[in-house]
């Protein structure tokens, strides 16, 4: 059974002496309240770390995570802009979307057969899916083994001028990059096949896309509050195919490149 909270069954809870609250059967850590804190072991015993359990705490510089610790949930260490180091246990099964959006880590280390870092992003070892990045350049390098850039996992890295996405990847995830306000272009490479929900929403210095053949699949708002979007460059002869996938507000920007044979980025 799982110990995931919903909306209709929120477990009786206990607090401890540092004001983190816990299930009453300790198995998910709820909320850290105590946003003061500035070191912490969490509990033994403690399964999940739920979701923005330790949002904006910004004072907390080091946490233990047990060898009980099954699953990381969704922004659990969001803003936490002191943290400095953590380690995922070897027990860790389970990581959802971008549990260290906006958060700073100074060294994040995994003891877990599933996950792996490399070049600053934590990655998902079983499905190659991106989970986070952890940096702040201005060029991140995505590694080319990487199959999927997962929901939220660039999400508001504003100061990011260019991506560049390798040939293994398929899929881009719900907002990937969206508010990634700085970026200026996007060559999106033939290997993609489906871009999600929202995915460059909100880069609103994004000026130019470029769109392979082998996309067949583009969800709604892609490029939403795009404010300088001015071309999505496509293959020769296949605007009325991305015109079925692309919202209608968009669809003005659509350009062939000027050489049919080769979709190229043109300065």
């Amino acid at each position: 059974m799982s110990t995931k909270v919903n909306s209709e069954a929120i477990p009786a809870s206990f607090e401890d002496e540092f004001g983190v609250r816990y299930s009453v059967d300790g198995k998910r850590l709820i909320e850290c309240g105590n946003k003061d804190l500035e070191s912490y072991d969490i509990k033994e015993g403690t399964e999940v770390i739920g979701v923005m359990s330790f949002r904006e705490c910004t004072a907390i510089k080091h946490i233990n995570i047990p060898n009980t610790v099954k699953t990381l949930e969704r922004y659990a260490f969001s803003d936490c802009s002191s943290l400095q180091h953590l380690t995922i246990p070897s027990s860790m099964e389970n990581i959802e979307v971008n549990p260290f959006f906006n958060n700073g880590i100074l060294e994040l280390k995994s003891d877990s057969p599933h996950f792996v870092i490399e070049n600053e992003m934590l990655i998902d070892k079983r499905n190659n899916c991106l989970i986070s990045y952890l940096g702040n350049n201005k060029i991140p390098s995505i590694p080319n083994w990487v199959n999927i850039i997962g929901d939220e996992a660039f999400v508001d890295c504003d100061y990011i001028q260019q991506i560049a996405i390798p040939n293994s990847v398929t899929n881009l995830g719900f907002m990937a990059f969206a508010g990634c306000r700085s970026m200026l272009q996007v060559i999106i490479p033939d290997s993609v096949t489906d871009i999600g929900y929202e995915a460059f929403c909100n880069c609103c210095l994004l000026q130019q896309v470029i769109i392979p053949e082998s996309v067949t699949s583009i969800k709604p708002d892609a490029f939403k509050f795009c404010t300088f979007l001015r071309k999505i460059i496509v293959p020769y002869g296949s605007i009325p195919k991305f015109k079925q996938m692309l919202d209608k507000s968009v669809w003005d920007k659509l350009e062939y490149a000027p050489d049919p044979e080769e979709i190229f980025y043109n300065n």
